[in-house]
């Protein structure tokens, strides 16, 4: 697929960026995962919105994702429902720590976790 909009390059340019706004212990598992995306072929812009969503994450969490519990977790997911987010980027949200949690082996802190696909 051709990148008329070199969504590459800067996702590239932002990567640093935005790996600086985690904590350190979380940016050598989150490069991972970005790698680990693209090497599954994900297009550049949807690995830029995990990369943006997790930095999003990670402000309202207030913990590394390695350190993080189910209480962690719930308490985000209480404090994400009570936003005034729409439900498509609090459904984003979910999805995206979730997968990202079960990549790092802490499965047991997200799958209680219920996700709702908004309707269109």
């Amino acid at each position: 697929m051709v990148d008329i909009h070199n969504q590459g390059a800067k996702l590239d340019m932002s990567l640093e960026r935005y790996l600086k706004k985690l904590y350190p212990e979380d940016r050598v598992d989150i490069k991972r995962f970005i790698e680990d995306l693209q090497a599954q072929g994900y297009s550049p812009a949807r690995v830029s919105k995990y990369l943006y969503t997790l930095v999003s994450i990670k402000k309202k969490l207030k913990t590394p994702f390695k350190d993080a519990t189910i209480e962690d977790v719930k308490r985000f997911a209480a404090k994400l429902e009570r936003s005034s987010y729409k439900a498509w980027t609090k459904s984003d949200h979910k999805t995206i720590l979730r997968r990202y949690m079960r990549w790092l082996g802490k499965a047991e802190t997200v799958d209680w976790l219920k996700i709702k696909r908004p309707k269109n």
